[in-house]
């Protein structure tokens, strides 16, 4: 006996329901599951700024250098951008020198960064650039390396300072050319926690001081609690309905 065109509808009907609910189900659990990973991930900003009244010395050898410290607190969990400014100027009734100022940034996890490196400081210049400190930001993401900044197009205040946005220096060895040791290496890096400065002046004479520096970030924070929540809520929604529906 043919079947009931009726029943073959119905049960036509219910089979198409049920791909529909289960297309559905699945689609929840893959929103679930993407809330729970990247999808909740959110970015965000922090910083940390010091300033020093009437500048703090950094000394000449023997003395090892002027270290500083910024605390940073924020929900960022990884950094995806960094940059550190640095306001480091003629020591009172002194005068700096570029090519003698080596700083290095130390991350809370201990990576350790090169800032400056005896800028301008080569095999046929062993004294360096001879310009009286800096006012400048320090960005990987710059286009020109703050080691050879007199080899492109560069500024000064009228304290004689460098001015502008550059890379880090990187260089362990100030006559190399491995820059390794670059800000871009900390991108990943969870920013919470102690970071130091060390700020050297690597031969006598042309004292400089250190006025201020700061960290500033972008990064990405864990998932909010409430999100996390939703996504589980909806992955078990979407799974109970994908049972009801097999059934």
């Amino acid at each position: 006996m043919l079947p009931d065109p009726e029943t073959q509808s119905i049960t036509a009907f219910k089979d198409f329901s049920r791909m529909n609910f289960i297309n559905k189900a699945f689609k929840s659990v893959a929103l679930a599951t993407t809330l729970l990973g990247v999808g909740c991930l959110r970015a965000g900003i922090f910083s940390a700024t010091e300033t020093l009244p009437g500048g703090s010395p950094i000394g000449d050898p023997p003395i090892p250098g002027l270290a500083r410290t910024l605390l940073v607190s924020t929900p960022v969990t990884a950094i995806t951008d960094l940059s550190i400014t640095l306001d480091i100027s003629s020591a009172d009734a002194d005068t700096a020198w570029n090519g003698d100022l080596y700083a290095q940034l130390t991350s809370p996890m201990g990576t350790l960064s090169v800032l400056l490196n005896q800028s301008g400081r080569t095999a046929a210049n062993p004294a360096g650039y001879g310009n009286t400190g800096f006012v400048i930001t320090v960005l990987d993401s710059a286009s020109s390396d703050i080691h050879s900044y007199r080899d492109v197009g560069y500024s000064l205040n009228g304290s004689g300072q460098v001015t502008g946005t550059w890379q880090s220096d990187g260089r362990v060895d100030p006559l190399g050319s491995l820059r390794d040791r670059q800000i871009s290496q900390l991108v990943g890096e969870n920013p919470n926690g102690t970071w130091t400065l060390l700020v050297s002046d690597l031969a006598n004479g042309n004292r400089a001081k250190l006025n201020s520096w700061s960290i500033n970030g972008v990064g990405t924070t864990v998932p909010e609690p409430q999100l996390a929540v939703l996504a589980v809520g909806t992955a078990l929604a979407g799974l109970t309905l994908w049972r009801r529906v097999a059934r």
